[in-house]
């Protein structure tokens, strides 16, 4: 277990990374001061041999030296995301160097502080927690493909975190085509844990058991200990072959200067509570105001009653009562026409405060229909339909699409669309596969066959570096030739026995 420490911030932490049942450890981890704050980052290596060991430890080593060596004056964001470029450069770098380590990778998962608020940096299923007492407050959204379909709510945490296509990484250094980090800013109170933790530790246990240990002790040090322990326990208790796991946590000593924005909603709804507050209010003072009327009209006819028959001195007196008790009357009177006109200008006000959050509502309503609009899909992208039925026939499409587009052009002309449709149409068929094991070897022959690095299209398998002069580009017969044939082998061996 290694103690995390910060001159800058006041924080206190530990991590620690270990082995599990793998014959070699492929995660790595890190921290230090940096002009822009303090950073912690892990990463976890992908790749046979010797290239997930390699991977994880260049893609630290990179992000971590760009972020040191940057301006303090530089906003944080801008630099995360140059320092993420620059671990994929290292990575590109060292595969060029030598072959055998490539189709290596790594994910990465950051987290830099500094006074005003944290940033997270990430890309792959490598998480960042961010936990308030018991509860989570914050939590990455995994770059896989079962972190996709539970986002579309077609499958659970649970089963997305027990299905044997978790590890299907769709987004990474290195080995994957996306290399753009998802990158956040969250505010923080004096308490809070962030904890950075490699796929071998959320993996191993359901997320509200994992919670539970984020938050069991005060000390972050003993948390570390006491996890790493118990994963490996439950590993070796299993088959013995369960995964690296690293866990590096930082507790807050002290909060953030920038803290959350009060939303609209919240707007609306104080100002809408301190009026009907104000309306009650003037209501009892009015109520008030009235049975101190009705109890001085009381005491005036009392006090005639008993004076009757009294001398006229006496008489004279009482009426003279009677007129002063009069002028107060027309006083609180006066004060109850006032407070009535106080409660019809409040009502005023809290029909216009309703007509404010009726406008609010429709602008936002019409800012959520538009950015609908925006993120619609292209006309060569296939609504979302996660059926069995429904997958099956987007991969078909894209392949059409594709198809369509090479009659009309060639191979070299709009080459980064064709590769995106076929890449998009492999990934329909494995969220297939990850949801419908029935068809999983058809499945995998299939995409093995359709995959740019199979042969089949001969130039495409790097469609950004094609050289236009490459004689290797089949002619337009041959590959709509291959489409059809894999179009008709889909519709053949997997929709037809769907339906």
């Amino acid at each position: 277990m290694i103690p995390v420490k910060s001159d800058l911030i006041h924080l206190t932490g530990a991590g620690n990374s270990c082995q599990g049942g793998r014959p070699e450890n492929q995660d790595d981890w890190g921290f230090l001061d940096t002009p822009l704050g303090f950073l912690l980052v892990v990463c976890d290596g992908m790749g046979g041999g010797p290239g997930g060991k390699t991977a994880s430890e260049v893609a630290k080593k990179a992000f971590a030296q760009c972020i040191h060596s940057s301006n303090e004056h530089a906003t944080p964001e801008e630099t995360l995301k140059m320092a993420v470029a620059k671990a994929q450069e290292a990575i590109e770098q060292r595969t060029s160097q030598d072959p055998s380590l490539t189709g290596m990778g790594s994910t990465l998962v950051a987290l830099l502080v500094n006074k005003d608020q944290a940033w997270i940096a990430h890309l792959g299923d490598s998480r960042c927690y961010q936990m308030r007492g018991r509860r989570m407050v914050f939590r990455t959204k995994d770059h896989s493909l079962v972190g996709e379909l539970v986002q579309y709510k077609t499958l659970t945490e649970e089963q997305a975190r027990t299905s044997p296509q978790s590890n299907v990484i769709t987004r990474a250094l290195g080995s994957t085509a996306n290399h753009v980090a998802e990158i956040e800013s969250v505010p923080y109170c004096k308490g809070d844990r962030f904890v950075l933790c490699t796929d071998g530790v959320w993996g191993i246990m359901p997320q509200e058991q994992l919670l539970n240990r984020f938050s069991a002790t005060p000390d972050a040090g003993v948390m570390a200990d006491n996890l790493s322990k118990e994963i490996d326990n439950i590993g070796f208790a299993a088959d013995g072959h369960h995964d690296n796991h690293t866990l590096a946590v930082v507790d807050m000593g002290e909060s953030s200067n920038i803290q959350g924005k009060m939303t609209k909603t919240a707007k609306i709804i104080i100002a809408v509570l301190a009026a009907l507050l104000s309306v009650s209010l003037i209501v009892n003072i009015t109520v008030f105001a009235k049975k101190s009327i009705m109890d001085n009209k009381d005491i005036v006819l009392v006090q005639n009653e008993q004076q009757e028959g009294q001398k006229q001195e006496v008489s004279d007196r009482a009426i003279d009562n009677y007129d002063i008790n009069q002028l107060k009357v027309e006083e609180l009177r006066e004060k109850v026409l006032n407070l009535e006109q106080k409660i019809r200008d409040n009502e005023a006000e809290l029909k216009r405060l309703r007509n404010e959050n009726e406008i609010l509502r429709q602008e936002a309503q019409k800012e959520s229909e538009e950015a609908k609009k925006e993120s619609s899909p292209a006309s060569d992208v296939v609504h979302e339909d996660n059926t069995p039925l429904g997958l099956v026939n987007a991969a078909i499409s894209y392949l059409e699409q594709m198809r369509d587009i090479e009659v009309a052009t060639k191979w070299e002309d709009l080459r980064e669309k064709k590769y995106q449709l076929l890449q998009k149409a492999v990934k329909k068929l494995n969220q297939l596969k990850a949801i419908n094991n029935k068809f999983g070897n058809r499945i995998d022959k299939i995409v093995n066959e359709i995959q740019p690095s199979s042969g089949q299209w001969k130039g495409m398998s790097v469609p950004d570096k094609a050289d236009k002069t490459d004689k290797k580009f089949r002619n337009k017969t041959d590959v709509k030739t291959i489409i059809d044939a894999m179009i008709k082998r889909i519709e053949t061996e997997i929709k037809d026995k769907l339906k």
